[in-house]
C-alpha cells in the first residue's frame, strides 16, 4: 500500500512539473510573438515616415527586397 501511495505522489509531481514547463514555454512564445509584431509595426512606420535610420537598424546587413517587377534593393 505504501508503494502505491508513493507512485501516486510521483505521478502527481511529474504532472505538475510538466504543466509548469509547458506554461513557461508558452509564455516565452507569447513574448517572442509580441516582440516580432512590435518590430513589424516599427518597420511599417519607418517606411511610411521615410525613417532610414530606423530601417538601417532593423534590417540585417544582407537584407534584400525584390519588387514584383524584379528590381532588387539591398540595405546599402
Amino acid at each position: 500500500v505504501r508503494r502505491n501511495s508513493c507512485d501516486r505522489v510521483e505521478q502527481y509531481c511529474t504532472a505538475v512539473i510538466i504543466t509548469l514547463l509547458a506554461s513557461i514555454s508558452l509564455g516565452a512564445f507569447d513574448d517572442s510573438k509580441d516582440a516580432i509584431v512590435k518590430l513589424e509595426y516599427a518597420q511599417a512606420e519607418a517606411i511610411v515616415a521615410l525613417d532610414f535610420e530606423t530601417l538601417d537598424r532593423l534590417y540585417a546587413d544582407d537584407f534584400r527586397f525584390t519588387h514584383g517587377t524584379g528590381v532588387v534593393h539591398g540595405k546599402t
